[in-house]
């Protein structure tokens, strides 16, 4: 009763496997279950599923856009605003690239306060992540910024502050020293 005898999907780029789904009634989809097994697909960002009676469901599913980039054993992966991992090789390598080992929690988090910030994130250049698990951001115009190991929002709204001064003409801003903000040329 109600089988499903078709799937369709409205994007044609890619598709996620669910040919176990056929001649299961429209009715008794497992919500959690497909769930589950689309997001195992770290690309996807969101999804929608239509039922169309009498027997199809149509799927919209969403990529997830790159935020970073890192090398892992010298192959190129993204970090999409989704916050996976995943690789892909229709994107645009135009995204910062992360240089140093570094646990996804922590680039996630560390995305989650630039996100927020005023900061302009496509004149990032590259995110080097140092042993001591401190962050610089190295910027495209050559500035670069030296980040606490604490970092929060304000640390870097008050980066931004100088970053986006017109006047302001040197290279290098070092917020490593909590309440102080060094200035230099090289």
């Amino acid at each position: 009763f109600f089988l499903i005898k078709n799937i369709q999907y409205e994007n044609k780029d890619f598709k996620i496997n669910l040919d176990q789904y056929y001649n299961t009634s429209i009715f008794d989809l497992d919500k959690i279950e497909i769930t589950s097994l689309i997001y195992k697909n770290p690309i996807i960002n969101s999804f929608k599923i239509n039922k169309i009676y009498p027997n199809t469901l149509k799927i919209n599913l969403k990529k997830t856009n790159p935020v970073a980039s890192l090398y892992i054993n010298g192959d190129l992966f993204f970090i999409g605003e989704n916050e996976k991992i995943f690789k892909d090789d229709k994107y645009s390598k135009d995204v910062p690239i992360i240089k140093g080992f570094v646990d996804l929690n922590e680039i996630n988090k560390f995305f989650r306060i630039l996100k927020n910030s005023d900061l302009n994130l496509t004149q990032i250049d590259y995110l080097v992540y140092h042993q001591s698990k401190r962050w610089d951001i190295l910027f495209k115009d050559s500035i670069t910024l030296k980040l606490p190991i604490e970092v929060n929002l304000s640390t870097i709204q008050n980066a931004t502050y100088l970053i986006k001064d017109s006047n302001f003409k040197k290279k290098i801003i070092d917020l490593r020293i909590k309440n102080k903000i060094i200035v230099s040329d090289e």
